[in-house]
């Protein structure tokens, strides 16, 4: 891929993740963004009895995105409901959120 073509892509998936990023927020959370990761990693204690950090529940989101991801991938065909793209750009916030929550522990 040239490298203008290369551009233009990471642009337009890094654009697509931060809207995506600020849209979600609302859904998720209040004043506090990661407000959501902090009550599943409490769930996640209380169900379980093992320790979860947010910034491990952000990982596991993470992880199932990669793991859809790879499953199209080998499939080689496109999703039914969320694009492929789409999975990548949900990884990409989630790499985002999964450091935010690291740094706001």
């Amino acid at each position: 891929m040239i490298e203008k073509k290369f551009r233009n892509l990471v642009m337009k998936l890094l654009w697509k993740a931060e809207h995506l990023l600020h849209r979600k927020g609302h859904d998720y959370g209040d004043e506090d963004r990661l407000r959501n990761f902090k009550h599943v990693s409490k769930m996640w204690s209380i169900l379980t009895g093992k320790e979860m950090t947010p910034t491990e529940a952000a990982l596991f989101l993470l992880l199932l995105k990669i793991d859809r991801y790879m499953n199209l991938y080998k499939k080689g065909e496109e999703a039914l409901n969320e694009s492929v793209e789409d999975t990548v750009v949900d990884g990409i916030n989630y790499w985002l959120l999964m450091e935010a929550n690291r740094k706001d522990e």
